[in-house]
Formats: structure tokens, sequence, C-alpha cells
């Protein structure tokens, strides 16, 4: 039961948006000509607050990096650890990466669809509703939503695959972004703000000296098969502007 329910643990993590895909650094669907995003290297230096709203366009500058994921789903009072490591890309949208643990999934994502394979078994095609979306292929869109964070509160700094990173608190204002989303990803928010039971997501986010996101982490209710699960995942990102090859795999 526990091997199922694992199994469907991963599944619930394309849904809400957490797992690591190419929307870790995919452009926003609405505009943002009129609200001027500030600027990491602009005088005098920026607030916590205003560091960890530019998180998400820093990070983005970069366009491919590698990440290492760990996750670790509760499952009725049994912790259940996956992790593992791959890669991203921003534009074109792509990202590669496999997961291991009970259960082992490959999952590459090529724009909004999304591959997976579980336990070395035959692969199946998720079609996103197209663009970054948390419900779609684009799975760790949760960095945009650094966007709408408030409370911000510094951490201090600590060293993140070699290099000084400095750490915020945040939360993330769930009405805000559910009344920007559509589709899928509206959807998507909603089941994370019932799981949460509150209007704010909190996270705490680790920035490089560029401001690029190197380490974030969070925690998220969720209910699968009617059995309540408890995911706690940190994704550490590295090695920017590396060159990445990414492809279909079917």
């Amino acid at each position: 039961m526990y091997r199922k329910m694992t199994t469907a643990a991963m599944a619930a993590l394309v849904a809400v948006g957490l797992t690591f895909g190419a929307g870790a650094c995919s452009l926003p669907k609405t505009s943002t000509a009129s609200r001027p995003q500030p600027k990491v290297t602009s005088a005098p230096p920026l607030s916590p607050l205003q560091m960890v709203q530019a998180a998400f366009t820093q990070t983005s500058k970069a366009n491919t990096f590698k990440v290492s994921l760990t996750m670790v789903v509760t499952i009725q009072g049994r912790k259940i650890t996956l992790s593992g490591d791959g890669s991203g890309q921003c534009q074109p949208p792509a990202a590669d990466i496999v997961l291991s643990g009970p259960t082992k999934v490959h999952s590459i994502t090529v724009g909004s669809t999304v591959y997976e394979q579980v336990n070395g078994g035959k692969w199946t095609k998720t079609q996103g509703s197209g663009g970054s979306s948390l419900g779609s292929g684009n799975q760790a869109d949760t960095l945009r939503y650094l966007e709408r964070a408030g409370n911000v509160t510094p951490l201090g700094a600590k060293t993140v695959h070699g290099a000084s990173a400095t750490g915020y608190t945040a939360t993330i204002d769930l009405n805000k972004a559910i009344a920007a989303a559509k589709g899928d990803e509206k959807t998507a928010l909603e089941a994370m703000k019932k799981g949460l039971g509150k209007d704010t997501l909190p996270v705490q986010v680790w920035l490089d000296g560029q401001g690029r996101v190197v380490e974030f982490h969070l925690t998220v209710p969720t209910t699968i098969q009617g059995h309540q699960l408890d995911i706690d995942m940190t994704m550490t990102m590295f090695d920017y502007g590396t060159p990445v090859h990414i492809v279909a795999p079917i």
C-alpha cells in the first residue's frame, strides 16, 4: 500500500507544482511592463523584501542550471524520502530529473508536456494547460510566486554548493496568486490553500551574490486517495549557465 501511495504522492507533486521542472524560471503569463522589477545591483541596497521579490527575475536570467531535490513524504506517520538530481532550462522551457527512493521516478518536461517513467516502466505523457502553470509540466513554477512574497525576515548566511548564500523566510499570498491564475494553475493553488487551511504559504529561500535562488524549501499538506500527506521539499539550484541537453523520451 505504501508503495502505491508513494507513487501517488509523486503525481501529487505535479498537481501542486512542487517538483522540479522547467517552470522554475518560466516567464510569467501576465505582463509586468507596468510594474518595474527591482534590480539587485541598484543603489541604495535592496531591502530583504525587494531581494526576495526580485529573486525570480534574477534566477530567470541564467537560463540553464543543475538541481538537487530532496522530498520527504509523511504518510500516516511514516516518512518516505525521495531524492535526486537533474537539470533545467528556462527558454525554451525544459527539465529532466530522476528521483529515487522506495519508488524511482524519471520526469522529463518539455514545454508544457510532462513525460514520466516509474520504476523503469513505460513512459507516460501528460499535456499541461500551456504556459507556466502549477498544474502543467512546468512543475516548479513555485519560484514565480516569490514575486508575491511578504513578511520577509533574514535568516543569515550559509554555504550552498560551495558558494555563500543569504537566507530569508517569507510568506506567499495565495489569494493574490489564485486571483491571477487560470485553469489548472488556479485549481492547484486552491487545493494548496485548502490543504494548508490558511491564506499564506510559508517558504524559506536562499540567494547567492547575484540574487539567484540557490535553495528553496517549503512544506505543503495534501490529500491523496483519501489519506493525508505532508510533503516537505528542499530544492537546490547550482551551476547556472551550464549547457544542458533535454529531449522528449517518446
